[in-house]
């Protein structure tokens, strides 16, 4: 719905058609000659972005960042922080996990409706969709414990309804029930149980059992860790293919925020984000780009981050762009346009 949504995108009236420079239209020399000028000043310089998955892109920006002593700051909107730091803790990995659903035998979500909204979830949902066909001979199970009924606890064969601040309770539950420790105290009668059932069928599982939890809390993730760990579900049902998937840091977009209210950064150059309207702190986001020395944004539109900056250079619409994308290693994906470029844009990475 979404993909067939933004084909509108590229034939709205509000499209910019130009480039523009202190809120006027302007033209791509004159906005090459004002960025050139600020590149020259001392302080910060940052290409803030959301997770980059072009490798051409990557190299066009790490480019941009050696010529001008500039840094990559990368966040997401919603952010999986949490998740790769426990993968690179605990299995030395600084990537976000590639959890097969097609090889389980037992699921446990705690909040993670991966067949909805979390995650990789279009492909989670058809890996799912393939261990629940009768005909097979058997069916996986999927145990959910969430606080809002989301369309993968909707499918669950057993469906508990937690508190979001029981959410560490319950993985720490299931962690003693498969690892014959002490139970988290704070859980009532009903889901104690419901962890009990939940947790014979990760034991039977073994390895092709899997605890998924839509928490950024890290407390939370080391706990789920620790399960997937006590089941040996490494290799099995979490694998490692150099996913490049969900590499925004929200820590690093703090600081960023910090030193624009500050008054340090000197550039910023924003590619298909808006963190003026979905960072965790939009409005201290918003108060720093007023401080910072010049500021551009490549977006179509003139959006809440756009419209505060000191000039706009429109990259063209993605049905008009060439590109790439690699969404994990051994394989690259090339994208061509549909139709040539309707504005005088100019492609981002350029």
């Amino acid at each position: 719905a979404r993909v067939n949504a933004d084909v509108v995108g590229l034939y709205d009236s509000a499209r910019l058609q130009n480039p523009t420079l202190g809120g006027s239209a302007s033209t791509w020399a004159d906005l090459d000659a004002a960025a050139t000028k600020a590149l020259k000043a001392a302080g910060r310089k940052v290409v803030l972005t959301n997770t980059v998955l072009s490798p051409s892109l990557k190299r066009a920006i790490n480019s941009y960042c050696a010529a001008h002593g500039a840094e990559h700051v990368q966040y997401d909107a919603v952010s999986y922080r949490a998740i790769r730091e426990i993968a690179a803790a605990d299995f030395g990995r600084n990537e976000f996990p590639t959890f097969d659903f097609s090889a389980a035998d037992a699921v446990v979500t705690l909040g993670a409706d991966f067949m909805g909204t979390w995650a990789d979830s279009l492909r989670y949902a058809s890996d799912w969709a393939s261990r629940r066909r009768p005909e097979a001979g058997s069916m996986a199970k999927l145990f959910a414990f969430e606080s809002t009924l989301s369309l993968t606890g909707s499918n669950a064969d057993h469906r508990s309804m937690v508190t979001p601040a029981d959410t560490g309770r319950v993985a720490a539950a299931l962690l003693a029930e498969l690892t014959g420790g002490s139970g988290a105290s704070g859980l009532d009668a009903r889901i104690k149980a419901a962890v009990a059932v939940a947790a014979k069928a990760l034991k039977k599982a073994g390895s092709k059992g899997l605890v998924v939890s839509g928490s950024n809390d890290i407390h939370v993730q080391r706990l789920v860790g620790a399960i997937n760990r006590a089941l040996g579900a490494e290799g099995a049902t979490i694998k490692w293919t150099g996913n490049q998937m969900f590499a925004g840091d929200h820590g690093a977009l703090a600081a960023l925020t910090a030193d624009m209210k500050a008054g340090k950064v000197a550039s910023l150059v924003l590619h298909a984000c808006n963190p003026a309207y979905n960072a965790p702190d939009a409005a201290g986001f918003s108060a720093g780009l007023g401080k910072v020395a010049f500021s551009v944004s490549t977006a179509l539109f003139v959006d809440e981050t756009a419209s505060r900056c000191s000039a706009v250079a429109p990259t063209h619409h993605w049905l008009e762009s060439w590109g790439d994308l690699q969404r994990a290693s051994g394989s690259i994906e090339l994208m061509q346009p549909t139709i040539a470029p309707l504005f005088s844009s100019r492609e981002a990475g350029e």
